[in-house]
């Protein structure tokens, strides 16, 4: 009786810790905060324009007329009263029956949530559990992922986006606390310092570097070319660096460094979205107005982009990083120069202008833009011309209307786009058809984005629930009771205690996997495992794992590790290219 009471105290405490309105997102916020505005306009307007056409009449029948107007109108006020009373009723009863363990009447799914949910609270320093749907038979391939590192007590509130270096060795996140911070792994932390003071040596001696509007281009090729020459090899400085980090003790049981390599401050309000270029430069954009341009060797703002509103997307372009893709609540796309710091191009979207993604697609020929109304514009990236446009909603029921895109993303001829109608659509780019929706995560008022793996066999988004969704893209097996554009079999990770805000695949999960064999190993497998291995296809690299990393709207960051399983009869051994 004691357990169950502090069972129940435990849940209401948490319940009251995290309230539904905490999911909603700034973006989703400020927009529903501009239409309730503009709506109470346009209905004062109404009411003033009906006051004006009416004139007062002292006859009986008008009197009648008013006295049926007042009626109807108590009595839809009244109605609407009783019915939000039943409804909070009903929040409160169920709720109580949630935490009191009285879930007869809850499918059995969410019973066993309910009842191991104190469990699973005590076991979030440990290993998580993984969850696959009881409705769907195996096989499930993360069955065997396990919480390898995590990283706090530095984001202070929500972690809005994390997005990896090109070359998937740095992770940059940022949200809701206005700071980007840079990690790296572990064993190439000595590698990217020295980078850094090599290029703050070379700066000090050389002249300072003028930001100038004329200058700028001068600056950045200067930072660049001082970084190429003081990484001639990554290799090279690779074996300094290792040794040095096997002295380090305790962290070299960690993956990535316990504190981030670099923090960058100057935005006054919510970072809401990243972009790395090949050479190291970052681009942030937020609630601010504002996209900032920073690069790993320099502390400061290397130069800021003023927009007109909210800046919600940006994207560097994939093979020019001189110019760069912004999208704003303004409705505005535009496309930057940088060295000049001016808009070379520019185009509207039509109706309702909320800009809430962006994506290259087709070796970045075209752009996509995705709206808060549910709607992909594509546009040539050359002149920024309107293509064709894709209508991201169910064809009837209640996601019949278009609900707002919260991301998108691409894998080869795959898009993916992530909205709020708790739906992930894969779309096939050849001929904009729908290829196959995805359910299970719960995403209905955040800027919760799903992701591709790295070889596009599964995709991995955040919840509302606090779990980690895993789907396949893999064809399901043939059966007349599966639809093969519909999936809805999922697997979920169980590691936060809060809504998980963002998740993605690392982008070269052997990097992650040779640091933890090195960890496994003795001092003469670590000698032997020390290069990296490049795995020739991606068919090796997914019989060795996956990697995720995950937020939270507490700030907290997790590293998942899946190592996949070797089949029976199947070597042990894989052939690799050794750097």
């Amino acid at each position: 009786m004691k357990e169950t009471m502090r069972d129940e105290e435990t849940h209401l405490r948490h319940a009251q810790c995290i309230p539904p309105q905490a999911f909603v997102d700034p973006i989703t916020r400020d927009v529903e905060r501009r239409m309730s505005m503009k709506g109470h306009q346009q209905a004062a307007a109404k009411g003033g324009e009906e006051d004006g056409l009416t004139s007062p009449s002292p006859s009986a029948s008008g009197g009648v007329e008013r006295a049926a107007i007042f009626v109807r109108e108590y009595g839809s006020f009244a109605s609407g009263l009783f019915r939000g009373a039943i409804s909070r009723a009903r929040s409160i009863v169920s709720s109580r029956m949630f935490c009191s363990g009285a879930a007869s009447r809850l499918p059995k799914e969410e019973e066993e949530s309910c009842n191991e949910s104190d469990k699973e609270e005590a076991m979030v320093d440990s290993i998580p559990i993984v969850r696959p749907k009881s409705a769907k038979k195996g096989p499930f391939d993360f069955d065997g992922t396990r919480l390898v590192q995590e990283l706090n007590n530095e984001h202070t509130g929500a972690v809005w986006c994390m997005k990896f270096s090109l070359c998937g060795r740095l992770l940059a996140t940022a949200g809701q606390d206005n700071i980007i911070r840079v990690w790296v792994l572990r064993n190439h932390l000595t590698y990217f310092n020295m980078m850094r003071e090599r290029y703050n040596a070379h700066s000090k001696k050389t002249s300072a570097i003028s930001m100038g509007e004329n200058l700028l281009q001068k600056a950045m090729q200067e930072i660049e070319n001082d970084f190429r020459s003081s990484s001639t090899t990554l290799g090279e400085s690779l074996e300094s660096s290792e040794c040095r980090d096997e002295e380090s003790g305790a962290e070299n049981c960690l993956v990535m460094a316990p504190k981030p390599l670099c923090t960058y401050r100057g935005h006054t309000a919510d970072v809401l979205d990243l972009s790395w270029s090949r050479s190291y430069f970052i681009l942030s954009s937020g609630m601010d107005r504002t996209v900032k341009l920073w690069h790993l060797s320099r502390p400061e703002c290397l130069c800021c982009f003023q927009h007109m509103d909210f800046v919600t997307c940006i994207a560097f372009m994939p093979k020019d990083d001189r110019y760069f893709l912004s999208g704003s609540l303004d409705g505005k796309l535009r496309l930057w120069h940088i060295p000049d710091k001016k808009v070379a191009l520019w185009n509207e979207v039509e109706q309702v202008k909320f800009i809430t993604a962006i994506a290259f697609v087709k070796n970045g020929r075209f752009a996509v833009v995705g709206t808060y109304d549910g709607r992909c514009f594509f546009y040539t990236t050359d002149q920024l011309k309107y293509h064709t446009v894709i209508d991201v909603r169910s064809s009837r029921g209640k996601n019949a209307r278009g609900h707002k895109v919260t991301g998108l993303a691409v894998h080869g001829d795959k898009l993916l786009v992530t909205s709020n109608d708790s739906r992930i659509r894969m779309y096939d780019l050849r001929d904009m058809a729908l290829t196959c929706k995805f359910k299970g995560a719960q995403n209905e008022r955040s800027q919760i984005r799903a992701s591709f793996s790295p070889d596009g066999k599964h995709i991995v988004c955040g919840s509302e629930d606090r779990y980690v969704y895993v789907w396949t893209t893999a064809d399901l097996p043939s059966s007349l009771a599966v639809r093969k554009d519909r999936n809805d079999s999922w697997q979920r990770i169980r590691c936060h205690s809060a809504c998980v805000s963002a998740a993605i695949f690392a982008p070269r999960p052997q990097l992650f996997l040779s640091l933890l064999e090195q960890r496994r190993g003795g001092t003469e497998e670590r000698r032997y495992e020390q290069p990296v291995v490049h795995l020739k296809n991606a068919q090796e690299r997914q019989l060795h794992g996956d990697v995720i990393i995950s937020a939270d709207l507490s700030g907290s960051i997790k590293i998942l590790v899946n190592r996949t399983k070797i089949k029976a009869g199947s070597s042990n051994f894989f052939t690799t290219d050794i750097a």
